[in-house]
């Protein structure tokens, strides 16, 4: 964890554990099959930390103007990115979080289902959403 004062609060920010990178290339339909497989109850080829730094890396190159992104797959990888964070700061203290494998930890899966369905609805009406 990484502290920094400033005038009147100590801010501290999480700094998440490395895990292996899913190498998959930043595109809607890779997007489409790891939502799948975050959906899925148990043997899932990716665990949801990789889901999530999947996108958090993702997220990192729109930021950076390396890549562009349509608007609703932004807010969908935007959303993940936000969601693993809040998962983790509202389910676990920092004492826990040090020492837990973050590997093994799940976010709701109707969460996946929902993320999927906006990605679908998205890619099958690309044209109803606006300019990106």
């Amino acid at each position: 964890m990484v502290r920094r004062k400033t005038k009147n609060k100590l801010i501290h920010r999480w700094i998440d554990p490395q895990c292996e990178k899913i190498q998959e290339s930043f595109i809607a339909e890779n997007l489409s099959e790891l939502l799948g497989e975050g959906s899925k109850p148990s043997k899932s080829k990716y665990t949801h930390q990789r889901i999530a730094d999947w996108c958090r890396r993702w997220l990192v190159e729109v930021i950076n103007d390396r890549m562009e992104t349509p608007e609703p797959v932004y807010d969908i990888i935007q959303d993940i990115d936000a969601q693993w964070d809040l998962h983790l700061f509202n389910s676990y203290t920092y004492e826990d979080l040090i020492k837990l494998d973050l590997s093994q930890i799940r976010l709701p899966l109707e969460w996946f289902v929902e993320w999927s369905n906006k990605l679908k609805d998205f890619t099958e009406h690309p044209h109803s959403q606006g300019p990106s």
